[in-house]
């Protein structure tokens, strides 16, 4: 059986979710019997270098502002070019591309959807319907997302794929000395509650309601620490409000950073406080690294967190109710320590990076048929 050739099609390699499946994709799906080419709509970014220097290949499309209708070819000559048998759109604005590219070309697109598009106005519904008929599947990273596809986009089930995302297990794993290792150059203390939120500073992510948690929890007497791991056009007026909460020695906020499965070690618990989310790539990381999640219960993340099992799920924009939770799991370590042992074997069986890279390379055989 000859490996196929897989054309990834994404707006940018800055550091997400969605850019670090694209990044495994490329590094291990060798391993599963597919090759994967990268084109970007616009500029690469971090992850893009990190791609280059595994070896890997990637080209910038300069797609101009609003609709472009010269990027569609550009990706034919590319798809040509390097023999794609598949092309893969991620996201919508991506995945119209990807879908016009196969038509013009005779060849299968597929289309990735990462979340659930938030704050998507008409525009946005209508890339959504658009790239969803161009495409011959569409792939839904959880329950939610495929629901919203089926129903308010109006796709037939036969076009609609759920896989979810995975994690690399082996690096994303429990590490007692890179704990002791990170606590101690933070100048953390030992027996110090430390949450940790890894993503981007973004509106979506509502790392506002995180941070009044966080205040809410130091008023009421425990002596909470916050890193935040991400960069964003927020962090400014985050770490703004973080001063005026009386956070300013309290919140770290790290910035990009390659240790990532470290950071997690370093933490007590993993919080999500986002409106908005698909099947969310950090919070797998950090159960898979052990720890007890505390999540909005929004998009995905009910999939993924069962409650009392492997963490706690509150309401989004109630900054008393997550304080609440984290209150909780921070006060009972061996409850904590429990809940991220589920939580581990919960990724271990169900969200595990070859999994999803197993379902995608089927996908792709089946889509590619007699090219392959």
């Amino acid at each position: 059986m000859r490996e196929l050739k897989v054309l990834h099609v994404c707006h940018t390699l800055n550091t997400g979710g969605l850019e670090r499946i694209i990044l495994e994709m490329a590094r291990r799906g060798r391993e599963h019997g597919f090759a994967s080419w990268v084109a970007t709509l616009g500029p690469g970014g971090g992850l893009a270098r990190e791609l280059l220097n595994l070896g890997g290949h990637w080209r910038g499309l300069a797609k101009r502002e609003g609709l472009d209708w010269r990027t569609a070819p550009r990706l034919v000559s590319l798809a040509k070019s390097m023999g794609a048998d598949v092309i893969h759109g991620h996201n919508e604005g991506a995945g119209l591309y990807a879908g016009l590219a196969g038509r013009l070309s005779a060849r299968p697109a597929v289309c990735t959807r990462h979340g659930l598009s938030f704050g998507a106005g008409p525009k946005g519904v209508w890339l959504r319907r658009a790239a969803g008929w161009l495409c011959r599947r569409t792939v839904c990273v959880g329950g939610k997302v495929l629901a919203m596809a089926r129903h308010n986009d109006r796709l037939p089930a036969a076009r609609l794929t759920l896989i979810y995302n995975g994690v690399d297990t082996r690096v994303f794993a429990p590490d007692r000395e890179a704990r002791v290792r990170w606590r101690g150059r933070l100048g953390i203390e030992p027996g110090r509650p430390t949450v940790i939120s890894v993503g981007r500073l973004a509106p979506e992510k509502d790392y506002a309601l995180l941070l009044r948690a966080i205040a809410s929890l130091r008023a009421g007497g425990m002596d909470a620490c916050l890193l935040l791991v991400g960069d964003g056009r927020e962090r400014q007026g985050l770490a703004d409000l973080a001063g005026r909460l009386g956070l300013a020695e309290s919140a770290f906020f790290l910035g990009e950073r390659r240790e990532v499965p470290e950071l997690l070690n370093a933490a007590d618990v993993f919080a999500l406080s986002s409106l908005s989310e698909g099947v969310p790539m950090a919070m797998l990381e950090a159960m898979s690294c052990g720890l007890p999640v505390v999540s909005t219960a929004v998009g995905g993340a009910p999939e993924v967190v069962e409650h009392g099992g492997c963490g706690l799920l509150v309401s989004s924009r109630q900054p008393r109710d997550l304080a609440a939770a984290l209150h909780e799991i921070l006060a009972d370590q061996g409850a904590a320590r429990r809940m991220g042992m589920r939580g581990r074997i919960r990724v271990l069986e169900r969200f595990s990076l070859d999994a999803m890279l197993s379902a995608y390379a089927a996908l792709y055989r089946e889509l590619a048929g007699g090219r392959a």
